[in-house]
């Protein structure tokens, strides 16, 4: 075998050397599958991280908020059995933790102020508050003078900073002496303000210190009939020698940075038992734990989840994009070997020395190629990451990170092994050169005559089933658990099992062509026609790659646009409206009109909501200003708009009067209503209002309504206020106010005309929060990489295909050159017979990204909590990226070899070579 084959080392040499196209496209192909597959893998296992840490961060409620009195009294000893507790539920997380202590209520005694107390009095008894607030001084700015001193002159006034806010209502300055008396003991006191300070503005951690505060930063706290101001900020001294403790407070502020994203469910559960176990301890029986932080970690945990289902299934496609494309440029380069193979094998060559001369060949090609890959996939997976407003730097991804290079190790060495056995996969096949000697068109319809297709077709169909039935992230009672392996393989095996389907349309479609070419009577097409139509199935592979690619890259487009659109219609369904404006107190007469008048808004809408209500929820509203003002989507109900909410109107009564009190006013429910309650349209129900039986009469039935969780019904609210004013009761009180602005943003003049306490939610600021979370985005980034490294590696294999096809039939191009074939027809030829392959298969990739996309995008897009959204997902399609994809992919690799052969030598040079082959 030695003799025949000749020396080992220059025959790979000049194996490779006479094949360096389609090796070249073998060595880019696995480098931008290695690249891609190696970002992917940095960027879910250490950019996502810190898109925890990042939304762990920002996150509000994470304090551990602690308040009650003292076990016996003993303060040291409470307070350290509270911090073991802590630390027993945050195994190995470190906290800040700060305690309070507060006196007894104290009550103002006749002419300590200079005035009447501002704010809420309404008869209320003002009472004051003297607190020890352990690192005050780190997390509060003084205004003016000095923080208290730790001692004060026998009998003397007790030195106390106050709030600036306090000291405004009270009408006190630095200096003034308050004298006050403990409404418990009776005992006279005297405070002398030593400073005024302000709250430090600072990150969320830092503002969670402030809880331990048990007075809001207004100053005042109105509940059961007193006002409390405050507090007296005095040292701890104090309580020692001259003030009673009363009760404490404790604030507990995790490194939220500290928690493992492998374990927040987990840390989730502890916190929870925490609070259950100071309920049950019998050292801290009297205290009691306020916080989100078991919520915040759950969510984020499930969001965590999501995202790498996400960036789970989009490698999946990367997988079998590059599977695709490598078997494409494995049969070109059999296809181009097999007169040399047949050599090899009529002079003794068994199939395993074949493969072990290929391996020399294709293993070091893959494995170097693949490594440069993965170094190029850490550059790409940090330009990812600085995508994401993780806070992080280079994205989250650190060249320092072992963790980094071991995820890219991992990612290059399965593209190597791939990409090795894709190349050899052709040369192992059992009897290859039997099959090839059965005809050139065997080996790719093998397949379909085994119903290999059908089966994949099948499998398809099944897991995209499962899909549609089942959320792809499974879910336990401990919290998110790992991605189902068969959901996950639902859009790649979607995108395959339709992708093979073209196989059997080839055959068709080559005869069609045939007969449309044999038609024409100029050259060029019949040629082009005649090319195409003479090797469907040699031309399969290309025709399979570019479907799957542009199919690949409409799907990805399809889900990034359709979660932009998703997070936009969850936000309108949050806030209702462009602007909805909670308010804290019933305005006054005529606010809302003032609103109205307000710059930039062009419709506000009264609303009343959260009013004792059964057996459901009622939501009245301002119907006749309503379809100005309501964001609600068309799906949402199956009349328009202005239709259903005039419906919501009563008819007037007879005479052209009001309608008649006792008359069922007309309301929409929402699906969830009706099926819980079995009524339809045309039904009537009697809705208790602020104890008043109120008969509604159903109108229409919505999939669901802005603001609504649920059950509940939607009323005419000034309908309502009438039926109510007639049966002499209390009318309703606006609690919020929806409003329709320009450009749906909040007006700049708006906040100037809110009552106190307004609350104002942005539809508008909602979606660019949900779209900016680095969690949430993150798998998107990896969509736009995934449209972008489909399109490359068609561009590649197409390329690679027309190069190779070219070269086979060098001599066929010479002969017709030396008859008098002119290189412009040549070149016109060759690019109408390659795009009579790739325009009709990029079409084909159109076709079934779009339903591909129509089946599985509803599916795939999720909320953080791993729920499909409400209203649910529409599926988008961004036909502005994705026909220039698709045009790209199709017309590009044939324009160029197009230019190529414009280009190509003289033809009798080419005839003596091909005759000296």
């Amino acid at each position: 075998m030695r003799a025949v084959i000749g020396p080992r080392g220059p025959l790979p040499l000049r194996r490779m050397t006479a094949h360096w196209v389609v090796l070249a496209a073998a060595a880019l192909t696995t480098l931008v599958a290695a690249a891609v597959g190696a970002a992917l893998a940095a960027f879910a296992g250490q950019a996502l991280p810190q898109a925890v840490k990042h939304d762990l961060t920002v996150a509000p409620g994470t304090a551990l908020v602690v308040t009650g009195a003292f076990s016996s009294g003993d303060v040291p000893r409470t307070t350290a059995a509270l911090h073991s507790a802590i630390a027993a539920g945050l195994p190995g997380v470190p906290f800040g933790f700060y305690q309070g202590l507060w006196s007894d209520p104290l009550g103002f005694t006749a002419g300590s102020l200079p005035a009447k107390p501002a704010g809420p009095d309404s008869g209320n008894t003002p009472l004051l508050e003297a607190a020890a607030l352990q690192g005050v001084t780190a997390h509060a700015v003084l205004v003016s003078g000095a923080w208290p001193a730790s001692a004060s002159p026998a009998g003397g006034a007790i030195p106390a900073a106050l709030p600036a806010t306090t000291a405004a209502l009270l009408g006190l300055r630095t200096g003034d002496v308050l004298r006050v008396r403990d409404r418990d003991s009776g005992a006279p006191l005297a405070f002398q303000v030593t400073g005024l300070y302000t709250e430090r503005q600072g990150s969320t951690a830092a503002a969670a210190y402030w809880q331990i505060d048990s007075v809001p930063a207004s100053g005042s706290a109105t509940a059961s009939g007193f006002t409390t101001y405050g507090p007296l900020v005095v040292s701890p001294a104090m309580f020692t020698a001259r003030l009673a403790v009363a009760t404490g407070s404790w604030v507990a502020q995790p490194d939220t940075t500290a928690f493992p994203s492998s374990s927040l469910s987990a840390f989730s559960a502890d916190v929870t038992a925490l609070t259950t176990s100071l309920a049950n301890s019998t050292l801290l029986s009297g205290v009691q734990l306020t916080t989100s932080l078991p919520a915040v970690l759950a969510e984020t945990g499930t969001n965590l989840a999501v995202a790498r289902s996400l960036l789970a299934i989009s490698a999946l496609q990367l997988l079998v994009l590059a599977v695709a494309a490598l078997l494409a440029v494995a049969r070109l380069l059999a296809a181009q070997r097999e007169a040399e193979t047949a050599l090899l094998t009529a002079r003794g060559a068994t199939r395993w020395q074949l493969a072990r001369l290929t391996a020399t060949e294709v293993i070091p090609l893959s494995l170097v190629t693949a490594a440069v890959g993965g170094i190029g996939g850490i550059w790409l997976a940090r330009l990812l990451g600085r995508t994401l407003d993780s806070g992080a730097p280079g994205g989250g991804v650190s060249l320092r990170a072992a963790g980094t290079w071991l995820d890219v190790l991992a990612a290059a060495l399965v593209i190597a092994v791939l990409a090795a056995g894709a190349m050899l996969f052709p040369v192992l096949r059992p009897a290859v050169a039997q099959v090839r000697r059965r005809g050139r068109q065997a080996a790719l319809s093998n397949a379909t005559r085994a119903g290999a297709d059908l089966a994949l077709i099948a499998l398809a169909a099944v897991a995209v089933w499962e899909l549609r039935r089942y959320s792809p992230v499974t879910t336990s009672a401990s919290g998110p658990g790992a991605i189902d392996p068969v959901l996950a393989l639902a859009p790649a095996l979607a995108l395959a099992g339709g992708t093979v389907l073209t196989l059997r349309l080839l055959p068709a479609a080559a005869r069609v062509v045939d007969r449309l070419a044999a038609r024409d009577r100029g050259l060029d097409a019949a040629l082009a026609g005649w090319q195409f139509s003479r090797q469907p199935l040699r031309q399969g592979g290309a025709a399979l790659l570019l479907v799957m690619a542009v199919a690949t890259g409409t799907l990805a487009l399809a889900q990034h646009q359709s979660w932009a659109r998703s997070a936009a219609d969850q936000a309108a369904q949050a806030a209702g409206a462009d602007v909805r404006v909670d308010l804290a107190a019933p305005p006054p007469a005529g606010a809302i009109a003032k609103v109205a008048g307000t710059p930039g808004v062009r419709a506000a809408m009264a609303v009343s909501s959260g009013q004792a209500t059964l057996p459901a929820d009622v939501v009245a509203i301002d119907a006749a200003r309503a379809p100005a003002v309501v964001r609600l989507r068309a799906d949402q109900s199956a009349l328009p708009s202005a239709a259903l909410f005039k419906a919501l109107i009563p008819a007037p009564a007879a005479g052209g009067g009001p309608a008649a009190a006792t008359a069922a006013l007309p309301a929409l429910t929402t699906r969830a209503f009706a099926d819980a309650n079995t009524v339809s349209v045309g039904a009537t129900v009697s809705v208790t209002v602020d104890g008043v039986a109120v008969p509604a009469r159903i109108v229409a039935v919505v999939n669901s309504f802005p603001t609504v969780t649920g059950a509940a019904l939607i009323m005419d609210l000034p309908a309502l206020q009438a039926f109510l004013h007639s049966h002499r009761t209390y009318p309703l009180t606006d609690t919020q106010w929806w409003l329709a602005t320009a450009g749906g943003q909040v007006p700049a003049g708006l906040a100037r005309v809110l009552p106190p306490g307004a609350v104002v939610t942005s539809s508008a600021a909602l979606a660019a929060a949900a779209t900016a979370d680095p969690l949430s985005a993150a798998p998107q980034q990896a969509l736009l990489a995934m449209a972008a490294a489909a399109a490359l590696l068609a561009i590649t294999g197409f390329w690679v295909s027309i190069a190779a096809n070219v070269r086979q039939r060098r001599a066929e191009n010479a002969l017709l050159a030396a008859l008098g074939v002119g290189q412009r027809s040549a070149a016109v030829q060759l690019f109408l017979e390659k795009l009579l392959l790739s325009v009709p298969a990029a079409a084909l990739g159109l076709l079934l990204g779009t339903v591909v996309a129509r089946l599985l995008v509803p599916a795939v897009t999720l909320t953080t909590t791993a729920q499909l959204p409400v209203p649910p997902p529409v599926t988008l399609f961004d036909a502005a990226q994705t026909v220039p994809l698709a045009a790209v992919v199709a017309v590009l690799p044939a324009l160029a070899a197009a230019l190529v052969v414009f280009r190509r030598p003289d033809p009798a040079a080419e005839l003596r070579a091909s005759e000296a082959a």
